[in-house]
């Protein structure tokens, strides 16, 4: 009687345990959703003689700091032990960390489509305090290929301890592959300083062959010919291959820009420029055109 008791025991926990695993498999954090791309040369962007590499990689920086952040709280979170556990919903939290100046809730629930989620954080300082929605997603796996989107909202989060420094909301949607081929699409919503009033929209597009070649594309609206208040719109697409070498090319357009204008920068292994040219004659032309990784220009489409 003892070793049935025991073997059902055992076959609950095993249960549970691949409920679990589904669920944590599910939660962005573990969609490996992040802009990666080759070590730049030296120790800093700064002095690369090319510039849009250093521009590439600043703007992985800020996608991947921005977002990953958040994603990396919320893989400590799903580690621990949930407070609740069904065939159809996990419940984690409160949890918090001796370093960390939150707490933070989450639940998942399985439907039809997929697994849908709820993130909310409250601020160690003020234990009796409610609890603050700070994002919300889906995610629906598949045997070739996983999806999903979320919604980063970091207004609500300035009601946390050190909030984050941007306010604004993030539209993350994803897609991999089952050879991990990423690609991901990030709209900012009305962003900027907490302190300051100016609010920016922008995209990011991103996509890479796992181990090979990548993209990252983005559009900002923003006052860069500051001879009005009106906004000019900034386009750039951004390609590598694995080696390091590479190609961007970008438009502005809009606002107080009498005539769209394009440049275009190719780089190689070193990031070592190539090629550069432009339709303002901004700067003089460097290099052949020939010599791109990338022959044929590319703009974005966002």
């Amino acid at each position: 009687m003892r070793t049935v008791l025991l073997l059902a025991v055992l076959a609950v926990s095993t249960a549970c345990s691949s409920t679990l695993d589904e669920f944590r498999d599910a939660a962005p954090s573990s969609q490996g959703i992040s802009v990666q791309m080759r070590p730049m040369k030296g120790q800093a962007l700064v002095g690369d003689p090319a510039l849009m590499p250093g521009v590439t990689g600043a703007t992985a920086f800020v996608v991947n700091g921005t977002v990953g952040l958040t994603l990396g709280t919320i893989a400590s979170v799903v580690a621990t032990h949930p407070a609740q556990v069904s065939e159809d919903s996990v419940t984690w939290g409160p949890v918090t960390r001796p370093l960390w100046a939150n707490e933070f809730k989450m639940t998942m629930t399985r439907g039809a489509g997929g697994f849908d989620y709820v993130v909310w954080g409250r601020s160690k300082r003020d234990p009796s305090g409610p609890f603050v929605q700070f994002m919300t997603g889906h995610h629906t796996p598949g045997f070739s290929q996983a999806s999903g989107q979320f919604v980063m909202d970091w207004t609500a989060m300035q009601a946390l301890a050190d909030p984050p420094r941007t306010v604004g909301q993030g539209e993350v949607s994803y897609t991999r592959n089952s050879r991990g081929d990423l690609t991901l699409d990030i709209r900012f919503l009305q962003t900027g300083k907490p302190e300051e009033a100016t609010r920016t929209d922008s995209r990011y597009g991103f996509a890479q062959v796992e181990g090979g070649d990548g993209f990252l594309e983005y559009v900002i609206d923003t006052n860069y010919a500051t001879m009005s208040s009106a906004l000019e719109r900034l386009a750039i697409k951004s390609r590598w291959r694995w080696d390091g070498s590479g190609r961007a090319d970008a438009v502005g357009s809009g606002g107080d820009l009498a005539a769209p204008f394009r440049f275009t920068e190719c780089w190689d292994t070193a990031h070592d420029r190539t090629h550069y040219g432009d339709t303002l004659g901004l700067f003089p032309p460097e290099g052949d055109a020939s010599a791109c990784a990338f022959q044929d220009a590319a703009y974005s489409g966002l």
